[in-house]
């Protein structure tokens, strides 16, 4: 006779059969299913299953051909679903059809107080079965399961919502966000380009043609090779240096901190501190400039500040090009206007899509219950007039977009510059609005304007 053992799982949810049947006839189904009886098995019997493994004729090991019922594993099949976690790095299609392999999905964006999936609750006659027939308690809810860190189950026990702005994942069985970003390795084809609403931390480089974007901060420990960086209300933090073979922008709402810096352009609204050098690279700062550790040298390029700006080394025996000034424009506030349009814009879009999603979900519900409660029929009434509202909201950012214009402030600063070690002739000054260009080399200067001039004059390191 054919050896059939049935083997039941420990939570009693699933059985498994395996058949060794070198020399007698292969069991009938009603054999397998005698077996299974034998051993105690007489719910979720899947008889599909077992005429495969018999019309097959072929030994298996451990298959599984009965299954439990519990109330997780079907609410699974009742969720309604208001993000996309399915991130497996799809490229972003063009108008023309082509992919952009490095615009692609990593990670799934969400707002605070933003919802992100809901349950069409069962019957209230559903029961939990194992395979043995026996019922059971679940007394927690698959959402109530799955809910982790920063996020919150509704009181109707029946939405996942969002505590924080951050990304949304997976993480030991349970949801959770988080408003840190962790790269551990390169950004590169691999990545894709980041856009994140929160910090972004790289272990490893951002390659050329590559663009990190950042609400908050981002902290690289490699490198950047002629790739846009952009902290819109956070700092830069590059430990080693910027190669932007001129392809490099870095834009800070806060400050940038970096090894070196060389053929790149540099926009932040704070301070500057560079520890070795800045070569042929234009820099504007809201704050104070700093090179004043190992060389501190500016050597081409258009280096500008607010505030102040100190440094060793300014300019070049060979003549190089080097303009330094504190110019009193705010470089930063037209990149910083767009992207805040574009912010409200992509995010009143994601609201959008939401609040559709939880329309759909409304009306399945009604199907189910057979009508909505006068709670949620009020809550179907607010989201379609919100649904009114952000619609009117993105009509009026489509005419500021169409309006935007670019706008310099120019004031007078009554800070300084001063270089302790050299100052090379030819540097080109400029503060405020007035000019000048220094005519011999010099060291320990300070460089400051008085009324409608520009003075240098000596000064203690």
């Amino acid at each position: 006779m054919a050896n059939i053992q049935v083997k039941i799982a420990r939570d009693q949810l699933t059985a498994f059969i395996t058949i060794e049947n070198d020399l007698e006839p292969f069991p009938s189904e009603a054999e397998i299913e005698n077996a299974l009886h034998a051993a105690g098995v007489v719910f979720g019997i899947d008889r599909q299953a077992i005429r495969e493994i018999v019309s097959a004729k072929k030994n298996v090991y451990d298959r599984a051909v009965a299954f439990g019922r519990h109330r997780h594993q079907v609410e699974k099949n009742q969720l309604v679903w208001y993000i996309d976690l399915d991130v497996q790095q799809r490229p972003k299609i063009r108008i023309d059809g082509s992919a952009d392999f490095k615009e692609l999905k990593t990670v799934e964006i969400i707002r605070r107080n933003q919802e992100i999936v809901s349950l069409v609750p069962l019957p209230d006659n559903f029961t939990n079965k194992k395979v043995t027939g026996e019922e059971f308690s679940v007394t927690e809810s698959y959402l109530q399961h799955i809910c982790g860190k920063n996020i919150r189950l509704t009181e109707d026990g029946l939405t996942l919502v969002a505590n924080i702005d951050g990304c949304v994942f997976w993480k030991d069985g349970k949801l959770q966000v988080d408003n840190i970003y962790h790269i551990n390795g390169n950004v590169d084809f691999r990545t894709g380009n980041i856009h994140f609403d929160g910090t972004i931390v790289i272990e490893g480089d951002v390659r050329p043609g590559f663009r990190v974007t950042a609400s908050g901060s981002v902290y690289i420990n490699g490198t950047v090779e002629a790739a846009e960086i952009v902290a819109e209300r956070g700092d830069i933090h590059v430990k080693s240096g910027v190669l932007g073979k001129g392809k490099t922008r870095l834009i800070a709402g806060g400050n940038l901190h970096c090894y070196y810096i060389q053929d790149a352009v540099v926009g932040v609204k704070k301070d500057v501190i560079i520890e070795r050098y800045a070569i042929n690279t234009s820099i504007s700062a809201g704050g104070s400039i700093y090179l004043i550790q190992n060389e501190g040298l500016i050597r081409g390029g258009k280096v500008f500040a607010d505030q102040g700006m100190r440094a060793m080394e300014v300019g070049s025996p060979q003549n190089i090009p080097t303009s330094i000034g504190l110019s009193g424009k705010e470089f930063c506030e037209l990149d910083a206007k767009c992207n805040e349009l574009l912010r409200v814009e992509e995010d009143l879009q994601s609201q959008r899509a939401k609040i559709l999603k939880k329309i759909e979900f409304l009306h399945l519900l009604a199907e189910r219950l057979g009508g909505l409660s006068q709670e949620k029929v009020k809550d179907l009434q607010t989201i379609q007039e919100t649904l009114k509202t952000i619609e009117d909201s993105l009509a009026n950012l489509a005419a500021q977009k169409a309006e935007l214009v670019e706008k310099y402030e120019q004031v007078d600063q009554q800070n300084n510059i001063e270089v302790y070690r050299l100052l090379h002739k030819g540097v080109y000054i400029t503060i405020g609005d007035k000019e000048y260009i220094n005519e011999e080399t010099a060291s320990n200067v300070r460089i400051f304007r008085r009324g409608n001039e520009i003075f240098i004059e000596k000064c203690g390191v």
